[in-house]
C-alpha cells in the first residue's frame, strides 16, 4: 500500500490509500477502518465495478465510511474483472466558505400586517462554511486512475496466467509423485506378501511364525521410517545397525561396529536392513549373542569398488554348517548379490559365524548412478509333473530377491 501511495501521490494527490482484495485489506494514511472499507467495497460492487468512480462527498455515497471524519472524498479504481478488488484513494475534508449576497435563510419578522421578510437584512452579505466535502477529483485525476486500472488489470491477468501455469506444472509433479508412491506401495505390499509366504514355509507353529514375520516387517518399517524422515536422502550404515540393536535389548554393547563412516542410498538401506536383521536374529537365537559372546563388524570403503562389510561372531557355541538352508539364510546369502549386484559369503567357522558382503560403489553416497536393471538370477531347478512349465528353462526378471523367491 505504501508503494502504491508513493507511486500515485506524484500523479493523484491523496491523504490515504487502501487496497481491498476479497476480504484482505491493506491501508496506509488517512482511511476508514477495515469494517468500513469492506462495507464500502460491497457498495461499490453494486455501483460500477468496471470503471473508475469518484466523489468529493463520501457521506452522501456511503455514510458509515465518512462518520469517523477522517476522510470526505474517494477515488475508486477497480483492479480486477471480478468485484471487490479495489485501490481506493482518499482525501480529507476541506472546509469551504461560501459568501452569499444575503442570507439564504432570510428571517421572518412579525409586523402588524403579519409575518414579513426583513428587507433591510435580506441583501446583507452572508458567509456559510461547508463541511463533509473534500477537494474534488479532476478529469485529469480520473484519466490517470483509468490508466492505473488498465495497467493493474494487465498485471493481475499476467500473474493469473503465471499462477495457472505453475499450478499446471505442480499438478504434473503431483501426478508423478502419486505414480511413484503407487509404485512403491505396490512393491512394499508385494514384498510383505512374499515375507508372509516364505516365513510360513520355515515355521510349523504359529508363535514362532508370528515372531519371525513381525521382526522382518518391523526391520523393513524402521528402514522406511528413517528414509521418509530424511526424504530418501543417503543414510548412514551405522544407523542401520543402531536401529536393529535398539530393537534387541540382548545385543546392546555386544555388537561392535568399526571402520569407515559410509552413507548408503535408499535401495541399499532397505536391503541391508533386512540382512542385518537376519544376522542379529540368528546370533541371538543360535550364535554368539545367545550366550556371552560378541559380534565385531568391520566396514571398509574401497575407492572405486564399494563397501566391504565383515561380520565376525566370537565367544558363542561351537558352529556347525546346517544341513539345509532356511529362508533367513537365503536372505543373508542372496539379497546383496541379487538386489544390489554385490557379493555375499557365509562361513560356518567353529569359533563363530563369519560373513562378508561387498556392496558396489553405486549404492554408496557419491558413487555412480545405480544400474537400471539387476543382474539375472541363477536359474533354479524345475521339477517334473503336471505343471505347464515343467521341463522348460524360465528367465525370471525381478528386482527383489524376496519376491523372486516366491515366484520361483
Amino acid at each position: 500500500a505504501q508503494w502504491l501511495a508513493d507511486m500515485t501521490n506524484g500523479m493523484i494527490a491523496s491523504d490515504g490509500i487502501a487496497i481491498i482484495r476479497a476480504d484482505e485489506v491493506v491501508s496506509t494514511g488517512a482511511t476508514p477502518d477495515r469494517a468500513e472499507l469492506l462495507a464500502l467495497s460491497r457498495m461499490l460492487d453494486s455501483a460500477s465495478p468496471s470503471r473508475v468512480f469518484d466523489t468529493d462527498h463520501l457521506a452522501g455515497l456511503h455514510l458509515p465510511a465518512a462518520t469517523s471524519g477522517r476522510v470526505a472524498g474517494v477515488l475508486s479504481i477497480p483492479i480486477s474483472r471480478m468485484p471487490r478488488d479495489y485501490i481506493l484513494l482518499f482525501r480529507r475534508e476541506q472546509l469551504q466558505s461560501i459568501r452569499w449576497s444575503g442570507d439564504p435563510t432570510k428571517t421572518l419578522e412579525a409586523t402588524p400586517d403579519g409575518m414579513r421578510l426583513s428587507p433591510r437584512k435580506s441583501f446583507a452579505a452572508f458567509a456559510e462554511t461547508v463541511r463533509g466535502r473534500s477537494l474534488a477529483f479532476s478529469p485529469r485525476d480520473r484519466r490517470i486512475g483509468e490508466a492505473v486500472r488498465v495497467a493493474m488489470i494487465e498485471v493481475v491477468l499476467r500473474l493469473t496466467e503465471s499462477n495457472m501455469e505453475e499450478r499446471r506444472r505442480a499438478g504434473e509433479r503431483q501426478e508423478l509423485l502419486i505414480a511413484e508412491l503407487n509404485h512403491r506401495v505396490r512393491n512394499i505390499l508385494a514384498l510383505i506378501r512374499s515375507l508372509v509366504n516364505n516365513t510360513q514355509v520355515a515355521h510349523v507353529d504359529i508363535e514362532s511364525y508370528v515372531a519371525s514375520l513381525g521382526g522382518r516387517v518391523q526391520a523393513l518399517a524402521r528402514a522406511h521410517d528413517r528414509l521418509t524422515q530424511q526424504n530418501w536422502a543417503p543414510f548412514p550404515l551405522r544407523a542401520v545397525f543402531e536401529d536393529e540393536i535398539a530393537a534387541h535389548s540382548g545385543s546392546r554393547g555386544r555388537i561392535v561396529l568399526e571402520g569407515d563412516e559410509v552413507m548408503l542410498t535408499a535401495p541399499a538401506v532397505t536391503t541391508l536392513s533386512l540382512v542385518v536383521h537376519e544376522l542379529v536374529t540368528n546370533a541371538i537365537k543360535y550364535g554368539a549373542l545367545s550366550v556371552g559372546g560378541t559380534v565385531h563388524v568391520q566396514a571398509t570403503r574401497l575407492p572405486g569398488e564399494g563397501l566391504r562389510l565383515r561380520w565376525r561372531e566370537r565367544g558363542g557355541p561351537a558352529v556347525q554348517a546346517p544341513t539345509r538352508r532356511g529362508f533367513g539364510a537365503a536372505l543373508i546369502e542372496r539379497m546383496v548379490p541379487f538386489d544390489l549386484q554385490g557379493s555375499a559369503e557365509l562361513r560356518f567357522a567353529v569359533g563363530g559365524l563369519e560373513a562378508e558382503f561387498m556392496v558396489p560403489e553405486n549404492y554408496l553416497s557419491g558413487g555412480p548412478t545405480s544400474p537400471a536393471a539387476a543382474a539375472p538370477a541363477r536359474p533354479g531347478a524345475v521339477t517334473a509333473g503336471d505343471q505347464p512349465l515343467a521341463g522348460l528353462h524360465v528367465l525370471l526378471l525381478e528386482d527383489s530377491i524376496i519376491i523372486a523367491m516366491e515366484a520361483e
